[in-house]
């Protein structure tokens, strides 16, 4: 039997898995000619049979390419593009902007917006119903938020297209009300939560692929810095909906500024950086071992990115750069890699795969998708074949709220689809 390896990523809220995995086809095939061992599965005696090794390569340190990854994945890109922004703007009122100019480079952002930015949710969901879906039935419940979207969708629709069956249906509203309201709620926190765990990560994904293993202290720190930087943009950039009003829900905040509590989780969010930064340090002194430099830039740079509207508010114009070419970028260059490794994987010594044709059937359905699902409320109120009024939401307001629907389900995908088969 042969059997090909490659690293497979993992990628999971805080948490990274990169294993060596042994690819499955001809799985079939193989158990019927070769002998088992007594009372133990193929799965088992294939792990316990020796097998040959094979010539490998290193891999590459990169996702995709060092220049890309600089730009697009660690960082460089918000900064470049958030300084001509503000000077393009005026400099904060320094002159007075060019109008067309002006114009011009929102309708350019807008567009990249939507076919970078929102697109890349649409990589994890994809996979989620496609490649994940072939696999054993695990991680049963990572998938309770699905169904829970599932009830959520089946009863919008229900209601809109039965009004009367809301009183067979009113003992299910209360719990999904809930769901609703506190997902929306949340949802900037949740996003920011998710953009700084994708990031350290992505960091680790870098360490590993240069041969520089985290102790658990150190990915222990990680993970710290990771939720001190979403506490600190809850209460600053990323304020969940009626915070800044001072009080969330039921609980008031009072004469407390919310901005003593982003300082002071912004405080104790570079303090664990430095004692993550010092392990570094003191790691090198020990045993001579070197982090790459793009797993250090890219922490660095999610630091100052989550603490600049805090430290610097004139320049908050790079932060608005960050989910688009930081986070949409990386999550776009780490589904370019795994589609690299997966098509690796299925060459022989006689066809190599064709990455253009990968590529092709990685970004072509994600963007048709992205684009018949974000304009859908909006054609369907138009055509009239969705009564839209019955909810209370108009097409603008239904927009906003399949959007959220797709990053949620973006953000569930996430946390399973790019764990080891």
């Amino acid at each position: 039997m042969s059997t090909s390896f490659s690293p497979k990523l993992g990628l999971s809220g805080n948490t990274l898995t990169f294993d060596t995995l042994a690819d499955d086809s001809g799985s079939k095939a193989d158990s019927v000619t070769r002998k088992k061992p007594q009372l133990l599965s193929f799965r088992l005696s294939r792990k316990q049979s020796p097998i040959p090794e094979q010539p490998t390569c290193p891999a590459s340190p990169w996702l995709v390419t060092p220049l890309f990854d600089l730009l697009f994945v660690c960082g460089a890109a918000p900064w470049i593009a958030g300084i001509l922004f503000f000077l393009i703007s005026g400099a904060g009122g320094a002159f007075k902007p060019n109008g067309p100019t002006l114009q011009a480079t929102t309708i350019v952002f807008v567009t990249v917006s939507l076919l970078i930015g929102e697109s890349h949710q649409f990589t994890s969901i994809i996979r989620y119903y496609g490649k994940f879906k072939n696999r054993e039935k695990r991680y049963r419940m990572e998938r309770i938020p699905f169904w829970i979207i599932y009830a959520l969708l089946v009863e919008i629709i229900l209601l809109a297209s039965f009004p009367q069956a809301a009183q067979f249906l009113f003992w299910t509203m209360p719990p999904l009300q809930l769901i609703f309201f506190t997902a929306t709620i949340a949802f900037p926190a949740v996003l920011l939560q998710h953009v700084c765990a994708q990031a350290i990560a992505v960091a680790q994904i870098y360490c590993r692929n240069a041969g520089y293993n985290l102790s658990p202290e150190q990915q222990g720190a990680l993970n710290s810095v990771s939720w001190l930087l979403t506490l600190t943009g809850i209460f600053s950039i990323a304020m969940p909906f009626g915070l800044e009003q001072g009080h969330l829900g039921d609980f008031n905040f009072g004469s407390i500024p919310l901005k003593l509590f982003a300082m002071y989780f912004g405080t104790t969010a570079v303090f664990a950086c430095s004692v993550f930064y010092g392990m570094i340090i003191r790691r090198r002194y020990e045993t001579g071992e070197n982090p790459p430099a793009s797993a250090m830039i890219l922490i660095l740079n999610l630091m100052l990115f989550a603490l600049l509207p805090i430290v610097l508010p004139a320049m908050s114009y790079v932060f608005l750069f960050v989910p688009l070419f930081f986070h949409a970028t990386q999550h776009w260059a780490l589904a370019i890699h795994v589609q690299k490794i997966e098509a690796e994987r299925k060459q022989s010594d006689t066809k190599r795969p064709n990455m253009k044709l990968e590529m092709c059937q990685l970004f072509i359905p994600v963007l048709f998708l992205t684009i018949g699902i974000l304009f859908s409320p909006t054609l369907t109120s138009q055509l009239g074949s969705f009564r839209v009024s019955l909810l209370g939401m108009g097409s603008e307001t239904l927009s906003v709220f399949f959007s959220m629907l797709v990053f949620y389900m973006h953000y569930f995908a996430d946390r399973v689809v790019w764990r080891k088969s």
